[in-house]
């Protein structure tokens, strides 16, 4: 029982110095083989999955898909709920689901009377006179990137060895995942 715990604990600090990835990619398929398929969610969602997590990706993607959250009940092995992870995930709507690359800004109006969105990111704005009304020109336009869910997981919160992951962002249609 306080293997997980101290095997969770390992995974996540190493990925808080950034060695995460690197140093245990490998070994986070072999180590989560062990428990349940959301222990290791929680693990390759940590690491922004790397490659060894395709399985937890696609059964997350299949739990969002079915309007439940990223992962269930991680169990130890006497069948007891790891209960030490908060996570912030919830389903986007709007302008929110909407993305922009650095130093973009989002550009979002939805028309009432269609109800459709123009949405775009852009670089820089300016306003100039056109007869007798003022327009914004928009420069170094480009697409949003369209996402529908964000999740943020924190294990051990409140403890010296709590480590919150990037927030996530993903498009559960395509599969892309965004780390911010």
């Amino acid at each position: 029982m306080f293997r997980k715990v101290y095997l969770m604990r390992s995974i996540f600090l190493l990925a808080g110095f950034g060695a995460f990835v690197a140093a245990t990619s490998l070994s986070v398929q072999a180590q989560a083989q062990d428990y349940d398929m959301d222990c290791k969610v929680i693990l390759c969602l940590a690491g922004g999955f790397p490659a060894t997590c395709g399985d937890a990706k696609s059964y997350m993607f299949n739990r969002l898909k079915k309007g439940k959250s990223p992962f269930g009940i991680c169990s130890y092995d006497d069948g007891g709920a790891y209960e030490a992870v908060k996570a912030d995930a919830r389903f986007l709507h709007g302008r929110e689901s909407y993305l922009c690359g650095p130093g973009k800004q989002l550009f979002y109006e939805r028309d009432s009377d269609s109800h459709r969105n123009e949405v775009f990111c852009y670089s820089s704005s300016r306003r100039i006179r056109q007869g007798d009304e003022y327009v914004t020109i928009y420069e170094g336009k480009g697409s949003a990137t369209f996402v529908n869910f964000m999740t943020q997981v924190t294990v051990e919160p409140g403890s010296a060895e709590a480590f919150t992951s990037p927030r996530y962002y993903v498009n559960t249609g395509n599969g892309t995942v965004i780390e911010r």
